[in-house]
């Protein structure tokens, strides 16, 4: 997000295996909900237009830790993961992961900043098992939810 990257493609929203079963991401920034990725990007990109955004954002995580939630999920998984006798550990595991740090806005000289505390639902990317049509910049996981609070 400090580099003002598009994110889109991190959310099973954009992933045509959740998709087929219908389950997009659920977002929450600082108490409202947010319908899509892209919306949330256009909330960042608000940020730092001028006037009245800043230019430079950058955010520090200074804490995090994860936990797993289910070491076998399987929702909108290809047949051949499903099939699987030996599945690698890590092929099915639904993760939480929460992290906490500081955002700066502006300059250090004329910016400000704020805590963040934020938790991530991720869930295995199944583009990732299909080796012929896997993307070039494909991620292991995917966000499933998402909650963002700046406090």
């Amino acid at each position: 997000m400090s580099e003002n990257k598009s994110i889109a493609n991190l959310y099973t929203s954009n992933s045509p295996a959740y998709q087929a079963v219908n389950k997009g991401s659920d977002l929450n920034i600082n108490g409202a909900v947010v319908a899509r990725p892209e919306d949330y990007e256009r909330i960042l990109a608000n940020q730092r237009r001028l006037p009245f955004g800043f230019e430079k954002i950058r955010y520090v995580a200074d804490n995090w830790d994860y936990h797993i939630l289910n070491a076998e999920f399987n929702m909108g998984a290809p047949p051949d993961v499903l099939g699987a006798a030996n599945p690698r550990r890590s092929d099915r595991l639904m993760l939480t992961v929460m992290v906490s740090g500081t955002v700066f806005f502006g300059s250090d000289k004329d910016g400000f900043k704020k805590t963040f505390h934020e938790t991530f639902v991720l869930v295995p990317n199944w583009e990732m098992f299909a080796k012929k049509t896997t993307p070039k910049n494909a991620v292991r996981y995917l966000i499933l939810s998402q909650n963002y609070r700046a406090i």
